[in-house]
């Protein structure tokens, strides 16, 4: 063996130490060491989310073509995701107590099929189907002490949807999880809340709706008030030299103006209100 296959073996081997992990916890499940195994299932969540960012980096499929780290993974999972929280939910009375062992057999017979198939993951890296987290399903329903016939429905409805094509959360993470977030997987891709930055909506639209709501008109550039307000001054200039108003009318005019050009400048304090009488 070359020592450049050193660090991917020692990939492989790292991914392989989840059955270990798996087989010490069927052990402390059935000596009802329960948040021990919680412990050691959540371990293998780790080794699972960081186990094939390590093996891009080692090089494995171009340095160890013939091994299939694929098939290993698999192996993994399903004693991981399936059998041990099977066992789990069978040692901590979590199932009816009639129909205890029919409800935990349902998981491992429902995810026997979807690890065997062949379009599991989508192109874009999402799992089609419930993706089998029943280790991330018997850690709520052990502490949330949920009902033992909720928990049998709830096993029963995930179960039928290993079947049902959804787009679940993706298969592939650039950062590991923790446990407890990983509960983000069990929902499907069409009921996750979207980000605010999706339903940000711009300032412009929001100013124009306000200005709507108030049943007033929204605010024009300034550029345009400047040219109004212009136009209005000189409009009335020309009116009052037509009409050889008298000096009131005049007076009043200038006052107009001044108060119009106030108004473009942003001061409020004072605006046309009419007629104006002179002092």
């Amino acid at each position: 063996m070359s020592s450049s296959a050193v660090l991917p073996w020692l990939v492989h081997l790292y991914t392989a130490s989840g059955a270990v992990i798996g087989f010490v916890a069927l052990i402390l499940v059935e000596q009802a060491k329960f948040q021990s195994a919680l412990w050691l299932m959540s371990l293998a969540v780790v080794i699972d989310a960081t186990d094939g960012t390590l093996a891009r980096m080692a090089r494995v499929k171009e340095l160890i073509p013939w091994f299939d780290g694929d098939r290993l993974e698999d192996i993994i999972d399903y004693l991981n995701y399936v059998l041990v929280p099977c066992l789990f939910l069978l040692r901590a009375d979590l199932l009816p107590e009639k129909a205890a062992l029919g409800f935990a057999s349902l998981p491992l017979l429902a995810s026997a099929y979807g690890f065997c198939q062949r379009q599991a993951k989508t192109s874009d890296h999402f799992f089609l189907g419930f993706p089998s987290y029943w280790n991330i399903v018997a850690f709520y329903l052990h502490v949330l002490l949920t009902p033992r016939w909720l928990n049998g429905l709830l096993i029963f409805v995930l179960s039928a949807l290993v079947f049902v094509p959804i787009k679940y959360s993706r298969a592939e993470s650039p950062k590991p999880a923790s446990f407890p977030l990983k509960m983000e997987g069990i929902l499907p891709r069409s009921m996750k809340r979207r980000s605010p930055a999706s339903r940000q909506i711009p300032r412009n639209i929001q100013r124009a709706r306000g200005a709507r709501r108030l049943g007033r008109q929204p605010a024009r550039p300034a550029a345009s008030r400047t040219a109004r307000a212009q136009s209005q001054s000189s409009a009335a200039s020309a009116g009052s030299r037509a009409s050889g108003a008298s000096p009131a009318a005049n007076h009043a005019a200038k006052l107009s103006n001044v108060a119009s050009e106030m108004a473009t400048k942003g001061d409020t304090r004072l605006r046309p209100t009419g007629i104006l009488s002179p002092p």
